[in-house]
C-alpha cells in the first residue's frame, strides 16, 4: 500500500487518479499488479492508499523500480506538488548465489610444532550468475581469541 494525503481540508468525496510507469520493474503481473487506477477520498477522509501487490517469480533478480504519478483530481480538489513517488521492489535473493562453508564453521586445531594444513570447504548454492571470488581478507581473525 502506498499512502496518498489529502491535505488542507477534508470536505466532500475527492478522487485522483495516477499512473504507473516501469523504470525496471515490469508491471500487468510480470513484477507489480495495481490494484487500482484511483484514489477515493470519502467526506472527513484525509489519507487513501494505491494497492500493490509485488509478484515474487522463481527468477533471481536485482532490486527493481517504478514510478507512480498522480495525473488528476476531482471534487475540486488540486493536485499538490510531490505529484511522482519512486518505489523499489527489494531483490529477494541473490542472483550470484549464496556461499557457505560446507564443514564446521568454527574449527580449533592444537597448536603443531610444525606447519599444518587446514581444508575450508565452501560451497555456492543457489543461482549461479558471473563470477564470484572469495579470498582471505572477508574476516580478520585473531590468534589469541
Amino acid at each position: 500500500m502506498i499512502p496518498v494525503v489529502r491535505k488542507r481540508g477534508t470536505y466532500g468525496y475527492v478522487t485522483a487518479d495516477f499512473l504507473s510507469r516501469s523504470i525496471s520493474a515490469l508491471p500487468n503481473g510480470v513484477d507489480y499488479i495495481i490494484h487500482n487506477d484511483s484514489v477515493i477520498f470519502y467526506h472527513g477522509q484525509n489519507q487513501s492508499f494505491i494497492y500493490i501487490s509485488i509478484i515474487d517469480d522463481e527468477e533471481s533478480e536485482f532490486a527493481e523500480k517504478f514510478e507512480i504519478q498522480l495525473t488528476g483530481a476531482t471534487g475540486g480538489a488540486v493536485l499538490g506538488l510531490h505529484l511522482v513517488s519512486q518505489i523499489t521492489i527489494a531483490k529477494s535473493d541473490s542472483p550470484q548465489g549464496v556461499v557457505r562453508f560446507l564443514n564446521q564453521s568454527r574449527i580449533i586445531l592444537p597448536n603443531p610444532d610444525t606447519p599444518m594444513a587446514v581444508s575450508l570447504l565452501l560451497e555456492r548454492t543457489g543461482r549461479l550468475l558471473g563470477e564470484t571470488q572469495v579470498g582471505p581478507g572477508c574476516q580478520r581473525l585473531n590468534a589469541f581469541q
